[in-house]
C-alpha cells in the first residue's frame, strides 16, 4: 500500500503536468476570490501528485511554504 511506484519519465512528465495545471489554473482564478479554491486546488495537486510519483515527506515543506507566501 505504501510502496512508492516505479519512476518513469511518464509519471515524471504527468507529476510536473499536474503542477503547471493547477498553477495556471490558480493564477487564472486569481482575483476573483472564490472560498477555498486554492485550498482545494492544492489539495487536489497533492493527492495527484502523490498518486504519480509517490509520497515522500519532503513534499509536505513545499506544500506548507506555497500556502504562507500566497498570504
Amino acid at each position: 500500500m505504501f510502496r512508492p511506484p516505479v519512476l518513469t519519465r511518464t509519471r515524471v512528465r504527468l507529476a510536473y503536468a499536474i503542477a503547471v495545471a493547477v498553477d495556471v489554473s490558480q493564477w487564472l482564478l486569481g482575483p476573483v476570490g472564490w472560498a477555498f479554491a486554492d485550498e482545494i486546488l492544492d489539495v487536489v495537486a497533492a493527492l495527484l501528485i502523490s498518486w504519480a510519483i509517490g509520497f515522500h515527506p519532503l513534499l509536505l515543506p513545499a506544500f506548507v511554504s506555497a500556502r504562507r507566501i500566497e498570504r
